[in-house]
């Protein structure tokens, strides 16, 4: 399979000030992460009703605008702020929760709509990552920057995102981006000595509809404008945000097709400082 290998971080930096002074714009590297608010608080959170199967396994909070279903032993807490499920490591948060769970929800979701945009916004690294092969990026190895396709994104054969674990990534899609079946995205360390990708550090930013093929593998955070499916046993180490009330077949409702979704880990706390010297 092919492997592209892009620019080191001090070439990508000159391109991206060219291609700012190309725009007329200033040129914002994806040095800073992009800011999730509260809607960091969700391993998956819709503006939607959610229709979950009895199989679906998700560790992390869920938050729904709407109502859901599916999950087994959906049950209530006595605050009735939350639902908790057998299926979810973590809490299920809906509109129909008691406060402050509502008023929670709309900041999550506002909160979300100003990540996609955040993300949406970050210039280029390199003129060379503008539509890398057309988005049929099967097989492709990515560094750390800012990537855009004007289209779709076809993910036919494994792919690889190398770098260390300060890195940041963020792929930004204006169509759909749709992994077929048996697909994994690797992370792999570069030759620093700082540890492999992280998939916070990571971010989809998807102007359409996302699918995840069965028993495909997504890392990161995928910040979806429409809507998404997961086929059967496929999985996301990340976060999923969506914003819209639509999914195939039914106009109202979010689906899980029994995936198993993971919301990363917090950063590790710095290193304590060495004692003093006697």
């Amino acid at each position: 399979a092919p492997t592209l290998e892009l620019s080191d971080d001090g070439l990508k930096m000159h391109r991206a000030a060219l291609l700012a002074c190309l725009l007329g714009a200033p040129a914002a590297l994806a040095t800073a992460p992009v800011p999730l608010g509260g809607a960091g608080d969700y391993a998956l959170l819709v503006v939607a009703a959610l229709t979950s199967t009895p199989t679906s396994n998700i560790t992390g909070n869920v938050g729904s605008t709407g109502a859901v279903s599916g999950f087994p032993t959906l049950t209530p807490d006595a605050s009735s702020e939350f639902y908790t499920s057998t299926r979810v490591t973590g809490r299920i948060y809906t509109a129909d929760c008691a406060a402050p769970t509502p008023a929670k929800l709309t900041q999550a979701v506002s909160d979300m709509k100003a990540a996609y945009d955040d993300a949406a916004s970050r210039s280029v690294s390199a003129l060379t990552n503008i539509d890398v092969m057309v988005g049929a990026i099967a097989g492709l190895t990515f560094v750390p920057g800012v990537y855009k396709w004007n289209a779709y994104v076809q993910v036919a054969s494994d792919i690889t995102i190398k770098g260390s674990a300060d890195d940041l990534f963020i792929f930004q899609v204006v169509g759909y981006l749709v992994l077929a079946a048996d697909v994994t995205v690797n992370l792999v360390a570069d030759n620093t000595g700082r540890g492999a990708p992280q998939a916070r550090n990571i971010v989809w930013q998807v102007g359409g509809y996302v699918l995840i093929g069965a028993r495909s593998h997504l890392e990161g955070t995928v910040l979806i404008k429409q809507y998404f499916t997961f086929d059967a046993s496929s999985s996301v180490n990340g976060r999923v945000l969506v914003q819209a009330a639509t999914t195939f077949g039914d106009s109202s409702a979010i689906t899980l097709g029994s995936p198993t979704l993971q919301s990363p880990p917090p950063p590790s706390p710095p290193p304590s400082p060495p004692p003093p010297s006697p």
